[in-house]
């Protein structure tokens, strides 16, 4: 009988696995082998020694099949090459500005958008030229920007719109190729052929990094395996699949991915039906998988680090053994741990993976956890305890599963130890921990829904929504990662809804909508929709949602007119009603708002997209409900809230029994330049309970910058996040704050003024608040940041009169801190909208961005410098539009601290094609006519430190 073996090889950081599968006979045992860190590092070698003690001889390999997490390790400690970047004229600075948005709004400190070292400011160089939104060409391409001599780096191409024509990333590739034919280059268009250049400009930059490292190391792999006479290797791909050498070479991203991807395929075949973890436990790391029905999950985009990078791959996600912040894979640090410490890592990992699992719909309480790796057994007990998995499968040989996931079949492989008994961790903590996991889980997969269904720009690309759940009283019981502006103003709408429709007259399929500042909405764009989760025919919650629609009408396009001098001219005002009843929609009011608007098919798809996320959230809730029952749903929620309460409660009483103010001013109300006091005073008094105290404010404007009490909920609210992060972001935390509000002023106007340009004030309160807690707290805080979003909606027709229409959201600079200087053009605060991507506003408007580039020198000076505001450019290419422009910090910038320079200054204005310039103040409405270039700069962030000076 021919012997023929299958070869699977899995390389971590520590280790080699090896197995030697028999083709020939099914039923014989395989051949394996673990190889430690000093042996995994040279894969050919290890192999071929591995094949002469086992008497495997070459002609005896039918294939080679690899998984590697080199390339993923590279990418986590910088081990990659820095990349040179080639772009389209005006967007070199893209690395540096990233989305805007903040992946966690409550991380302390949030991370630049990419690495420095994976594309450094030095190494970026510029190209003219223009292809439209479909791809024709609209401007030569001109590649006089790029030096007679580039770096010796590999090379990332990114050019506007490549996806839809590669023509000008391939005459760039020619012309570098003819001064350097051995360049490393990736190119845009063939890494990530998908709209939205920032993504694309990542995954590219990503992908030229791990070019030159792969091409040396696994090319070596298979030149030597090659020399051997052993058949050409495969590579295992982040999508489960496999690809030959060339081709895997080409796909570095994909490959950072592999191991994973394989331990996914084997833990799918292990258990083909219900829900299932997978829990590979290496050294440093566990990598956890989930498969339903025997299909593992799949996403479009993978984590690594702090780079969230588009690539089809696996679901699987790494956590650090201690804790669930991706790190590389190192050397063993549990193989002569104590057991106390064990027990403490068990617990950590346990939390970790089920955030994961639940995150994803996943609930450990029914799924089974299969656990492998070399150090999984160890852990799999007192982790399948700790998360209430009722069934644990350790595979054979634990430590290769990820090698055997690349076998076409299972091996033979030797039997493992039964795992321990279980004895499931069933406490109340447990359980109320099990909850919190769940339920803040469900909230982000309601956001998760709102972007994919969402149509308006405003609200799927910049994220301008938000989602959260409810007791039936009204209290926020889990909300999810977006936007705090948002998530916190939907608190008295929810109370809004409730006292005109309270629980008890609520029914399943029910819908209710309001917009109305004065029945605790926000603006007029932002609609809201509660939908209650009935169980046992009572409402256990509420699932509700916000989304700032496009259009409801009033004096400007897009309606939100700085100029606004009372409610009724910033469109359709909509008490709380019920919209839907038993699923059915009420025609009347259906009419009511498409008559209402001027974009009624965008109003349409978004409100169904607030819908489907809303339902998505009652059938999960009440199914979760009843899993638990509903009484212990209802007690559970409520201790959530204790602890979350109890949290705050001990922040406060390190804080002295005192005093602390700080004041903002607004430029102007966009009526008079008169400016607008906002003061905020902090009161720690005895219980502890907190005062938040706004007297001293000014009264209400004429003007639109007046701000609805919900406003100043939301910023309130982000201040208890700052101050307790780690408590559940629930109702908890207002059960020790007294808001005290005066009436008739900006931030509590009476009816009906005008309020849709209260982004700004709100966020200057919310910078007060920061301001005044600094004073109470230790230790030094950060600078202020620039304290306003620019929100800028434009509306007009082309030559042919066809209609267009989007609202954009430009940050400003981060303010520097103790410890680093400022992001640029970051989205803080209670903001957290991104940007909306060139690619997708070209495809909506006849307008060419010109540039998004960092707004240079805007970030105050300092040992620690604010970071920069944006600069953004448009040019109308065709027709008219009329912009309603909401800035701030035209007239003063934002301060420094501890000695640091104040930030630089915002301006609007616009470039004629005469060379004619207008500059408008931070309030305007005016008219943009073809040939016109609209130029936004937004402000920078304060200095942090007196800058050091040399003698």
């Amino acid at each position: 009988m021919t012997r023929r073996f299958e070869v699977a090889l899995d390389q971590g950081g520590s280790h080699l696995d090896v197995i030697a599968a028999p083709l020939h006979d099914p039923a014989e045992p395989a051949r394996i082998a673990k190889f430690p860190r000093a042996r995994s590092q040279d894969i050919a070698a290890t192999l071929l020694g591995f094949m002469a003690a086992e008497g495997i001889a070459a002609h005896e390999v039918a294939s080679i099949r690899i998984a590697t997490t080199l390339a993923a390790n590279a990418l986590l400690t910088g081990a990659a090459s820095p990349v040179a970047l080639v772009t389209t004229r005006g967007f070199a600075d893209l690395p540096d500005l990233g989305r805007q948005s903040r992946r966690d709004p409550d991380a302390p400190d949030p991370p630049a958008p990419t690495p420095p070292w994976l594309s450094p400011p030095a190494f970026r160089f510029n190209v003219a030229g223009r292809l439209a939104a479909d791809g024709t060409e609209q401007v030569a391409l001109d590649i006089g920007g790029l030096p007679s001599s580039l770096p010796d780096l590999p090379i990332a191409i990114c050019l506007l719109h490549a996806h839809r024509n590669p023509a000008h990333e391939l005459r760039v590739t020619e012309a570098i190729r003819a001064a350097r034919p051995d360049a490393v280059i990736s190119l845009s268009h063939r890494v990530d052929p998908q709209p939205r250049e920032f993504e694309r400009m990542l995954a590219t930059l990503a992908d030229a990094s791990l070019k030159p490292l792969l091409a040396k190391t696994l090319g070596a792999v298979a030149r030597r395996l090659g020399a051997a006479g052993l058949p050409a290797p495969s590579f295992a791909l982040a999508d489960g699949t496999l690809a030959a050498t060339e081709a895997a070479l080409d796909a570095p991203l994909s490959l950072a991915f592999s191991g994973p991807a394989a331990g996914a395929i084997a833990v799918s075949r292990m258990v083909p039906r219900g829900e299932v973890i997978g829990l590979d436990v290496g050294g440093t790391t566990a990598e956890v998988s989930l498969v339903r029905d025997g299909v593992p999950l799949r996403t479009a985009q993978v984590q690594l680090g702090d780079m969230t990078l588009r690539c089809p791959a696996l679901d699987v996600e790494s956590v650090g053994i201690g804790g669930d912040r991706p790190t590389a894979r190192g050397g063993p640090i549990l193989s002569e741990t104590p057991a106390e410490v064990l027990a403490v890592a068990a617990v950590q990992l346990a939390e970790a993976v089920r955030r994961i699992a639940l995150r994803r719909n996943i609930h450990p309480d029914v799924a089974t956890l299969v656990v492998g790796g070399g150090f999984g057994p160890r852990l799999a007990a007192a982790v399948a305890n700790h998360m209430g998995c009722p069934r644990v499968v350790i595979p054979p040989a634990p430590g290769l599963l990820s090698a055997s996931g690349l076998l076409d079949a299972a091996p033979v492989l030797p039997a493992a130890d039964p795992p321990p008994p279980l004895a499931s961790d069933t406490t109340e903590a447990a359980q109320r921990a099990i909850l919190r996991l769940a339920l803040e889980g469900l909230a982000d997969r309601m956001q998760d829904s709102l972007l994919a269904a969402a149509k308006s720009p405003v609200a799927r690309d910049g994220m301008d929504c938000a989602a959260a759940l409810f007791l039936p009283d009204g209290r926020v019981l889990a909300q999810a990662r977006s936007l705090p502006l948002l998530l916190g103003g939907m608190i008295p709408a929810v109370a809004g809804i409730l006292r005109a429709f309270p629980a008890a007259t609520m029914g399943k399929g029910d819908g209710f909508l309001t917009n109305d500042p004065w029945s605790g909405g926000t603006h007029l764009p932002d609609l809201i929709l509660a939908r209650p989760v009935l169980v046992e025919r009572r409402v256990v919650a509420l699932a509700a949602t916000i989304l700032h629609h496009q259009d409801v009408g009033g004096l400007a396009p897009g309606s939100i007119p700085p100029d606004a001098r009372d409610i009724f001219q910033e469109g359709l005002r909509l008490p709380p009603v019920r919209w839907r009843q038993a699923g059915a929609e009420d025609a009347g009011i259906a009419a009511i708002l498409a008559a209402n608007t001027r974009t009624p098919d965008m109003l349409r798809a978004d409100l169904d997209a607030q819908w489907q996320s809303v339902s998505q959230a009652e059938a999960e809730v009440s199914t979760l409900a009843r899993r638990i029952g509903a009484e212990a749903f209802a007690r559970r929620g409520e201790a959530l809230l204790r602890e979350a309460r109890d949290a705050l409660a001990a922040v406060l009483d390190g804080l002295p029994e005192a005093d602390a103010a700080a004041e903002e001013a607004l430029e102007g109300d966009g009526i008079t330049p008169d400016p607008v006091a906002i003061r905020a005073t902090l009161r720690r008094v005895g219980g502890p309970r907190l005062i938040v105290d706004f007297a001293g404010s000014s009264p209400q404007t004429a003007g639109p910058v007046n701000a609805a009490p919900s406003g100043l909920v939301a910023a309130c609210f982000a201040l208890l996040r700052r101050m307790a992060p780690d408590a559940a972001a629930n109702h908890g935390l207002l059960d020790l704050l007294d808001i005290r509000l005066p009436e008739g002023s900006v931030v509590n106007p009476h009816f009906p003024a005008p309020v849709n340009a209260r982004t700004a004030t709100v966020k200057l309160a919310t910078n007060a608040l920061f301001a005044a807690y600094a004073l109470l707290s230790p230790g030094p805080a950060r600078a202020p940041n620039a304290g306003v979003a620019v929100v800028m909606s434009v509306a007009g027709t082309d030559d042919s009169g066809r209609p267009w229409m989007f609202t954009e959201i430009m940050a400003g600079g981060e303010g520097g801190g103790p410890d680093r200087p400022g992001l640029h053009a970051l989205s803080a605060d209670v903001s957290n909208a991104r940007n909306l991507p060139a690619e997708i506003l070209e495809d909506i408007a006849p307008i060419r961005v010109e540039a998004v580039e960092r707004h240079r020198g805007s970030g105050g000076a300092g040992l620690h410098s604010g970071g920069d505001g944006v600069r953004r450019a448009y040019r109308l290419l065709s027709g008219r539009a009329e912009v309603s422009y909401r800035g701030e910090r035209h007239l003063s910038g934002a301060p420094g601290a501890q000695g640091g320079g104040p930030g630089g200054l915002a301006r609007c204005r616009l470039l004629g094609a005469d060379g004619a310039m207008r500059d408008f103040p931070s309030k305007a409405r005016f008219a943009w006519i073809a040939g016109e270039t609209l130029v936004i700069e937004t402000a920078g962030g304060g200095g942090w430190g007196a800058q050091e000076t040399t003698a």
